[in-house]
Parts: C-alpha cells; sequence; structure tokens
C-alpha cells in the first residue's frame, strides 16, 4: 500500500498551473502510456485524480496488466510494482472465473461496446473477494490496443444485502455514506423508489427531486444523444433479455453541464416486488482524460506519420525474439506499398530480404537484436515483389515498462541509381578513349584518366597538382594561349586543334574541348579538358588531299584516255567502213581491191588490240585474272616474236634482232605462256611505236634463281619527270605527241600488272632523246621435259575438204551468219544456217547430213549451252565448236567443261576456223 500510494499520490495536493492543469488531464507516462514523460506537476495532477476515483482502475494490453491505480492497488493488497507486467490471470480466484470473465466482457463490448461482469477476484493475502468489474476498449475501433477496466469490490454490498434483510437502516447508512450515487426504481409504473445522497453530487437533483420526477422527466436528464440507446437498455433489462446493466452514459447536470456518468445495474427485490437497482458513478474526469488522450494520440500520430523515414516499432518478447509491429507511420506504408493495418501484423522477417541471391538476413536481424544504436544498409521487399533498398537506423527503447526495439528507414533507391549512375559515368571515364582532365578553378590537374598516360606518358602521379601540358606556352602560340584563357574565364567553351608533346618529345596533334563547370552561386571551379589523338587523321587528311590531287589528275588522263579511245577505235571504223564503201564501186581494179581488203584488215586487228586491252584492264580492276601454268619454250615465243614483228619494223626502217637467249639446257620454264608473250609484245609495239630510227633488240638473261627480260630500242626516249609514272594507267609516255602514235595508253599498265602477276617486279632506264630499256624479272622454274611440236591447224593453201560435208551455223547475228556462210561456201561446204538455239536442235534431229556445228553462246530463246545439251543428247558423237565473242580464258574453260568440242573467238580467224573443220571432219 506504501508503495502504490507514493507512486500515485506524488505531489498530489499542489494547485497546479493553469497551463499544466489543461495538460493534466492527458495521458501520463505509466497509466496511458503514450510514450513520452511528463514534468511532475502534472504526472502529480493526473495521480491526484485517479486516487480520488473510488474504484480500482487498470488498463490491459494483451491480457498484460499495463498499469493501476491505488484503489486497485488497496483493493487487492498488491502493490503497483507486483501487478504491472504480469498476466491479467493473477487477479482470479479460478482459472473458470478468468474464462468467464473473457467471454462475458468482450461479449458485451462487441454488443454494447462496454462490458459488465460479476466476479470473484483474488487476494494478495488468498482472501476472495466479489467485484463487479467493467470494461471499456481504449480504442473501439481496435481492441489490440487494450482495455480500461474498473473494479468495484461488491464484496460488502453481497454482506449488506444479509445485512439489509437484517437491518435497512444499517444498509441504508451504508449507502448514504458511499460516495458512488445509487437509486432504486419500479419499473411498472417507471419511479424511483429511493436514491442516496451521493445522487446529487453526482447530477444536482436532492433524492427527494428524484423520487418525485415522472418518468419524461427522468429521460430528460440523459443527454439527447443517448437517451435512445438508455431508453432500450432498461427496456431490454425489463424484458428479462439483460439481467445487469453496464454503459456509459452522459447526463445532464441541473446546473446544465454534461457530466459523464458509469451505471451498474442489477434487477433485486425492493419491498417485495421487483426493481432495478442502478449505481451511479460519475467519471467525468476519467471521460475528458480520454479525449485528450485521444486528441494528444491524433497529434502525436499526425507527427509520426509526417515523417519523411519509415517509422517501425515493435516489441522484444522475453525470449528476445522479434514480436509484430506494433507502431508504424505513413511512411513506412508508402515505402513497402502495404496498409498500416497490413504492417502490423507482420513481423520483422516479413519484410527483410537477402541483400545477395544466395544470402540469408541473420545479419540484419543481429543489428535489430544489437542494445544499441546501429546504422546500417538492408532491402527490403515490396508488396509487389519488388526489392527496395534502404537505410536503417535502429535502437532500443523502453515503452510501457517493455523493451522495444524502434528502426526508422530511408528509401534510398534514388540515392544507390544516382550512386550507379556515378559509377557507370566513372567507369566511362576510366575507360573512355577519349583522354579527360579534370582541372580546378587555378587549372591545377586534379583528375586525369588512364587514356591521358596511355597518349602522352605521364603517369597521374606526375601531373596531378600541376599545369597541363596543354595549358603550357610551349608549342602554342602565345596569342592562341590568350584566347583561350579569354573564352575559359567568360565560362564559355573552347574548343581548337593542338600541336603538344609526350613525354618522350614524339609531337602529336589534339583536337580538344575545355568546358568551365560552375557551382551552384554560377562561380567557375573546376575546368573539364577532353582531348582526342587526331595526328593519324591529320595524317590521313594529307594524304587525301594528295589522293584528291591525283584522282584530279587520274580524272584528267582518264578524260585524255576516252578522248584518245574514241580517237583510235574511231580511226580504224573508218578505214573499215570507207574501204568498204570504196569496194563497191564496180570499175576498181583487182590490185586496188586487194589493197583495200588489207587496209580493212590492219583497221580490224587494230580495233581488236584496243578491245583485248580494254578487256584485260578490266579484269586487272576487278581481279579476275588467271594463270595457266605450262611447259613453255622461250625460244620458241621469241622465235614467234620476231617473225610477227619483223615485218613491222621493216615498213619503218627499223631492225628488229633477238638478242641475248638461254642456253638449249634451259630453254623451258613454268609460266604463263599467253601472258608472257603479252608483256612482250605489249613492251615490242611499244617500242616500235616511239622509235623513229635505228632499231630495236629483245631478249634475256639468267640471274641465280631469276630470268630477267629486256626490250632495248633507239626511240625518242622518256623524260625524267615521266619515268615514275610512266606505267600509270591511261599515260603515254609524251603527251603533246600522243597523237602521232596509235593506242590508248594501257599496255605498259597492263604489262606491269602481268609482270606482278608472276611474281615478277618491272623497270625503265631511259634518257630523253637516247632510247630506253625496259626489264622485267620472272622466277625461273625449269621444265625438263620439252613440248612437242604442234601440228598447225591450218588447211594446206588450195587443198579442198572431203565431199558431202555439211555444216550447221547457228548463229544470230546476220552479218557473222553471211560471214561464215560466204567463207564456208567459198570451200564448197554444205551450209544450214539457223538464228537460235531451238532452230539448230530441229534441225540436227531431221538432218541426218550434219557433219559439224558452229554455236554461237548467247541467242534469244534457248541459249548455247542448253542446245549443246540437247544436240549431244540426241547425237552424242557429232562435234559442236562453240564460237562466240566471249573471249576470256574462263569463257574458253567454261565452254571445254560444258561439253563444247572446241573454242573459236570472235572475230573469225579463217586459218583456225577450217584447222578446226578439218581436225574434227578428217
Amino acid at each position: 500500500m506504501k508503495d502504490s500510494e507514493e507512486s500515485w499520490l506524488e505531489d498530489a495536493g499542489q494547485q497546479l498551473p493553469e497551463k499544466q492543469a489543461h495538460h493534466a488531464g492527458k495521458p501520463g507516462s505509466d497509466f496511458a502510456h503514450a510514450g513520452s514523460p511528463l514534468d511532475g506537476e502534472r504526472e502529480a495532477y493526473q495521480q491526484s485524480v485517479l486516487r480520488a476515483v473510488p474504484v480500482g482502475i487498470g488498463v490491459v494490453v494483451n491480457r498484460v496488466i499495463r498499469d493501476v491505480n491505488p484503489r486497485l492497488c488497496d483493493i487487492l493488497g498488491y502493490r503497483r510494482q507486483e501487478l504491472l507486467g504480469r498476466n491479467s490471470r493473477i487477479l482470479y480466484a479460478s482459472d473458470e472465473d478468468y474464462r468467464y470473465v473473457g467471454r462475458e466482457k468482450y461479449r458485451q463490448i462487441a454488443e454494447y461496446g462496454t462490458g459488465t461482469v460479476e466476479t470473484r477476484m483474488q487476494c494478495r493475502d488468498g482472501r476472495v473477494i466479489d467485484v463487479l468489474l467493467s470494461s471499456s476498449p481504449i480504442d473501439s475501433s481496435d481492441l489490440l490496443k487494450g482495455v480500461t477496466f474498473t473494479v468495484l469490490d461488491i464484496t460488502a454490498g453481497k454482506q449488506a444485502e444479509i445485512r439489509l434483510r437484517e437491518s435497512e437502516e444499517k444498509y441504508r447508512s451504508l449507502v448514504e455514506q458511499s460516495i458512488q450515487g445509487m437509486i432504486i426504481g419500479r419499473d411498472n409504473p417507471p419511479r424511483i423508489c429511493f436514491a442516496s445522497k451521493p445522487m446529487e453530487s453526482i447530477i444536482g437533483y436532492t433524492p427527494g427531486e428524484l423520487m418525485a420526477f415522472s418518468s419524461e422527466e427522468l429521460l430528460s436528464m440523459v443527454h439527447p444523444d443517448e437517451r435512445e440507446i438508455y431508453y432500450r437498455t432498461f427496456r431490454e433489462r425489463i424484458a428479462g433479455r439483460l439481467q445487469q446493466i453496464r454503459r456509459e452514459f452522459r447526463m445532464i447536470h441541473k446546473n446544465g453541464q454534461v457530466r459523464w456518468v458509469e451505471l451498474f445495474g442489477t434487477t433485486i427485490f425492493y419491498e417485495g416486488a421487483p426493481a432495478t437497482q442502478t449505481v451511479m458513478v460519475d467519471i467525468s474526469e476519467r471521460k475528458y482524460a480520454e479525449e485528450e488522450l485521444l486528441e494528444s494520440g491524433e497529434k502525436l500520430k499526425k507527427l509520426f506519420d509526417n515523417i519523411r523515414d519509415g517509422l517501425f516499432v515493435h516489441a522484444v518478447t522475453d525470449s528476445g525474439s522479434h514480436g509484430v509491429f506494433e507502431m508504424v507511420n505513413r511512411s513506412a506504408s508508402e515505402i513497402l506499398g502495404y496498409s498500416e493495418q497490413e504492417l502490423l501484423g507482420m513481423f520483422p522477417e516479413d519484410i527483410y530480404a537477402p541483400v545477395s541471391p544466395d544470402a540469408g538476413i541473420a545479419l540484419e536481424m543481429s543489428l535489430l537484436d544489437h542494445s544499441g544504436s546501429q546504422l546500417f544498409e538492408a532491402v527490403l521487399v515490396h508488396k509487389n515483389g519488388t526489392r527496395v533498398p534502404v537505410e536503417v537506423r535502429t535502437s532500443r527503447i523502453e515503452l510501457s515498462g517493455r523493451e522495444c526495439t524502434i528502426s526508422t528507414v530511408r528509401d534510398i533507391t534514388g540515392r544507390k541509381r544516382s550512386h550507379e549512375e556515378l559509377k557507370k559515368i566513372a567507369t566511362a571515364v576510366q575507360q573512355s578513349p577519349t583522354v579527360v582532365v579534370m582541372m580546378n578553378a587555378e587549372a591545377e590537374i586534379e583528375y586525369v584518366n588512364p587514356r591521358y598516360t596511355e597518349l602522352t606518358g605521364y603517369r597521374a602521379s606526375e601531373v596531378l597538382g600541376k599545369y597541363p601540358a596543354i595549358m603550357q606556352a610551349g608549342m602554342i602560340p602565345r596569342d592562341q594561349y590568350n584566347r583561350m584563357w579569354k573564352t575559359l574565364k567568360r565560362g564559355r567553351v573552347w574548343r581548337g586543334e593542338l600541336l603538344d608533346r609526350k613525354k618522350s618529345g614524339e609531337p602529336y596533334w589534339e583536337n580538344i574541348i575545355i568546358a568551365p563547370v560552375k557551382n551552384d552561386q554560377g562561380v567557375i571551379a573546376n575546368y573539364v579538358a577532353l582531348a582526342e589523338d587526331i595526328t593519324e587523321q591529320k595524317r590521313l587528311w594529307s594524304e587525301l588531299v594528295a589522293a584528291k590531287e591525283k584522282a584530279e589528275e587520274s580524272d584528267r588522263l582518264k578524260t585524255a584516255f576516252l578522248a584518245n579511245m574514241s580517237h583510235e577505235i574511231r580511226t580504224p571504223m573508218n578505214g573499215i567502213l570507207g574501204f568498204s564503201e570504196l569496194l563497191k564501186d564496180p570499175l576498181l581494179s583487182g590490185s586496188k581491191k586487194d589493197e583495200y581488203i588489207e587496209l580493212i584488215g590492219q583497221s580490224g586487228r587494230r580495233m581488236l588490240c584496243i578491245l583485248n586491252d580494254l578487256i584485260d584492264i578490266s579484269k586487272i580492276e576487278a581481279g579476275e585474272i588467271t594463270l595457266q601454268y605450262t611447259d613453255v619454250c622461250l625460244n620458241e615465243v621469241f622465235h614467234d616474236l620476231q617473225a610477227f614483228f619483223e615485218p613491222q619494223a621493216a615498213r619503218k626502217g627499223l631492225y628488229l634482232r633477238c638478242g641475248k637467249q638461254l642456253d638449249f639446257s634451259d630453254f623451258h620454264i613454268e609460266t604463263d605462256r599467253v601472258r608472257l608473250t603479252q608483256i612482250l609484245t605489249n613492251l615490242l609495239q611499244n617500242a616500235l611505236k616511239y622509235t623513229l630510227s635505228g632499231g630495236i633488240e629483245f631478249g634475256c638473261t639468267k640471274k641465280n634463281d631469276q630470268l630477267e627480260f629486256y626490250v632495248r630500242d633507239t626511240g625518242i626516249g622518256v623524260p625524267d619527270h615521266l619515268k615514275e609514272r610512266i606505267f600509270d594507267r591511261f599515260l603515254q609516255g609524251h603527251a603533246d605527241v600522243a597523237c602521232k602514235h596509235d593506242g590508248v595508253g594501257l599496255g605498259l599498265s597492263i604489262s606491269k600488272s602481268l609482270v606482278e602477276l608472276l611474281e615478277g617486279s618491272i623497270r625503265l632506264e631511259s634518257s630523253e632523246g637516247k632510247g630506253c630499256v625496259f626489264y622485267f624479272t620472272h622466277p625461273y622454274r625449269k621444265v625438263r621435259r620439252q613440248e612437242k611440236e604442234r601440228k598447225p591447224l591450218s588447211a594446206p593453201p588450195g587443198q579442198k575438204f572431203k565431199q558431202d560435208l555439211c555444216i550447221l551455223v547457228a548463229e544470230d547475228d546476220n552479218v557473222n551468219r553471211i560471214l561464215l556462210e560466204k567463207v564456208l561456201g567459198g570451200k564448197h561446204i554444205d551450209v544450214v544456217a539457223t538464228v537460235d538455239g531451238c532452230q539448230a536442235v530441229r534441225e540436227v534431229r531431221q538432218n541426218p547430213r550434219i557433219n559439224l556445228v558452229l554455236m554461237d553462246i548467247r541467242m534469244p530463246g534457248m541459249d548455247g549451252y542448253e542446245a549443246l545439251r540437247e544436240i549431244k543428247g540426241a547425237r552424242p558423237e557429232l562435234p559442236v565448236i562453240a564460237h562466240t565473242a566471249f573471249a576470256l580464258p574462263e569463257d574458253k574453260k567454261n565452254a571445254l567443261d560444258a561439253g563444247f568440242d572446241a573454242f573459236l573467238t570472235k572475230p573469225v580467224n579463217i586459218d583456225e576456223l577450217f584447222g578446226l573443220i578439218r581436225r574434227f571432219t578428217e
């Protein structure tokens, strides 16, 4: 009792200042457990009020006693500290009483909002007393917040009833001396039979006034908002549906004030008839205290919910485990997506997630268990399953005598994202192929990336705190240096190209951008320089300019070439067409006809050479030249060239001789005869073209594993400024005299390309006016086997073909078809002419006299290849010769692979044609 009184009566009786008196009704640190201590005067005022209440009062949360008033300690004989934190079962005489009170109390609370039960309680000394227990939830919307209960010791009342029957006066005396008001009323008609004197202090009316009131006057004492439920409650009691009544109502005091009262009603027999005994207790002060508590709680909740960080409070159980969350704020709900009610039913383990997939949350839980303050990063699980990175600050506090953990949680998703972005930027700067230099406002280097070291050779430690090389006068002109700084000081970006030096002293060009970086006050705090090595670009640009100039020169040469080619083509065409017209003259003599025919032949051969050169240069450009290596007798090649060019040299009054030759044992080598002959032919034609007097010599010498061919002339020579370009395409040695010579300027270029394809090299030795010598090399690949003598294909002059020879000519070009008909008809050969492949196949199948077929490749309808397959299918033994304008080596190979027996190119070589006819028909 002494301890209880000291707790509740400390500073009792002192008059509180007005401001403190206003807050005195607010919850204190113990009874109301608002979580924040009040000053001594406020607590004294509260305890003074609670001490004055004649009933025992306590607070139970989750069956645990959270607070009691001194009166309850007096009733049960316990000290206050002996009850706090204990299970409420300690108050009851038996488990049966404990369970009955729990069921009945919460049944009434669920139905009526409050509950009143008569039961037995056991005192500390073992005595069992009868009590009237009334309970009211602290928050009717959430019973988990606990209940406030009052305990009225009715043991004396019970005994008084017995004594009342013995002595009504003694009973009356007891009632009158009680601070609780009591009235006894009849049900029918409603009237008050007895009213105790304390009723006057509760509602202001004397017992006599109350006993004289009508039923309407009695109902008018109830607050208008409470009258319906008041009336219904008593009607239910009268009807027998309620044995007891325990309700809180607002009553209108005689002076007009609203007073809260708690009614305890039960059915008794009074003067031999049923009556209702109602005990009335003034609970106005308690209600006002509760209202202030709620108001204070609302203010605290607003403050709680307006905290930016999420706030979680959970108790620590006696076993040390984590209890459910008892308090959370709105920010906690916003961070995790759960409602506050959902969070209040969850444990800390429910919201934490492993930082990494293969880790647990043991570390986080251990930090929550730590007794001191902790700050750590963790990951929480959002309601939608996403992971939320947070920063957690946790500490242990004591609330209402219990140890709790309070955690503030800050969503750091944005911070993490910014960190990741900065990390990406830092990685990009570190790995950037561009030089990055950061400087302070005084242009002292604060950072360089690895590319700076790669480019300049300076390590970061060598340049930090110093001026960068790009800022030093060095190789930067002073005026450019000053302009650059003037621009930067104005807060503008500077761009330019600078010539700098590496640590090794090697100069290099760089394209650089320097940008000032301003702080929040608009003052330049840093400079960032981005530089790119453009030395190679500069070199490529110089080469590009040179290439452009060369291309322009090449374009000029092409223009000249096209003009020259037009001249070269038109000149022989003019001869062909002109002399063809002259041949129409019927009075033309035989000698003139022969002369004109020879001139037409020369013009045709000249045009054919031009076309061959154009085809060769096109194939060289496309990289489609293929070499056919065979056993070649060099002396035979020289003999053929001597025989071919000697007439031309003689007509110009020049000598042509074959000089140095190989020994007999070295005559045969492995090479492409056609391409080797083409190179020598081009060089000899070039020598004949530019040699006006003297002569030409050609030959070959052997030097180790190389053969060196040469063509020497006594011509006009080549000027020094043209020696390097003499092998360029479209270029003739003397552009000013080009008009005097035939050709389009491709011979030497083609020869150079062919020499290189044969794995050799070509060079020129010359002096202007003193002739020149062309040398080219060729790998020496000796072949011991000598080539057999080839049988001439041409028919002996004047020899006739066998009788009954019939040749099919498939040719869609009218001129070529007529030409073949005239040539073959002149040899008394029967000719069957067709214009496409379909006709040719039909003629072969219908005419068994056909001995040979001359087949064009490209024809309308059915081409030569398809016609060949049809003919060979019908007559496999019939020879078919391809006669086509496709003159490339691969064209010949493709034709022979397809099944043609021979290949003859246009324009037709009469001797070769007759040789093939004789070969396949005799």
